[in-house]
């Protein structure tokens, strides 16, 4: 979320200032701005809710193409015992289980708080009882709400986010087909997702689709 101060001083007048709430997101609004010798700078330009926006957008899209989210992410699903140790959860990087309720006929059924701190985070998407209990048999419906993704996000995966902002808010008169492009900045090397002579690109900037590939879940299959 972003607020809005407005402070006043008898002697200064009033001031205006933006500041961002921040729970869990690939980069701040104010490194943003920062970033690339401040290219997003002008707030008239380059609205703090166009970059929130963007940034949502992009956290998603680096999820759906890893296959793992970048920042710890809240997820309540539904899913089937199996009446062993491990449950395997939809989603990669499971840091925490917040809760677990079990489908009765009367209704759902929330576990004691007991049972959930003796749950054990496996190293991928999977999760245990200690003291060798089991999950409910196939036949039971779980509702589980936990925590997911990196803690932090890497360092590289922070700079890729930053420099697909900028390629996705700055006006650029390059064509959707371009290859390459040299301005005063350098060159800089595109290609169409799909399309590459690295083989399969998942995004249109070099180190970005680098970047990804290396972070990248080999079970989504990124070549």
């Amino acid at each position: 979320d972003v607020l809005t101060a407005v402070w006043t001083s008898d002697t200064l007048g009033v001031y205006t200032q933006t500041i961002e709430v921040v729970g869990a997101a690939l980069f701040t609004i104010e490194h943003a701005r920062r970033f690339d010798s401040g290219a997003l700078k002008n707030a008239s330009k380059y609205p703090a809710r166009d970059i929130e926006a963007l940034r949502e957008t992009i956290g998603d899209e680096f999820e759906r193409v890893a296959g793992v989210a970048f920042v710890p992410r809240v997820a309540r699903e539904l899913v089937r015992g199996n009446g062993q140790r491990v449950l395997y959860l939809p989603h990669e990087r499971v840091t925490t289980v917040r809760s677990v309720e079990v489908l009765r006929p009367t209704g759902w059924e929330l576990w004691p708080q007991a049972d959930i701190d003796a749950i054990q985070i496996g190293t991928r998407y999977g999760v245990s009882l200690r003291s060798g209990a089991t999950w409910p048999s196939e036949y039971e419906h779980l509702r589980v709400t936990y925590v997911h993704g990196y803690k932090t996000p890497p360092a590289p995966v922070v700079n890729a986010a930053l420099l697909y902002l900028r390629y996705l808010i700055v006006d650029s008169n390059v064509g959707a087909r371009t290859i390459s492009a040299t301005n005063e900045y350098g060159s800089e090397q595109y290609w169409t997702p799909g399309y590459s002579g690295r083989g399969s690109a998942i995004n249109e900037l070099p180190f970005v689709d680098k970047t990804l590939r290396q972070y990248a879940i080999p079970a989504v299959g990124v070549a």
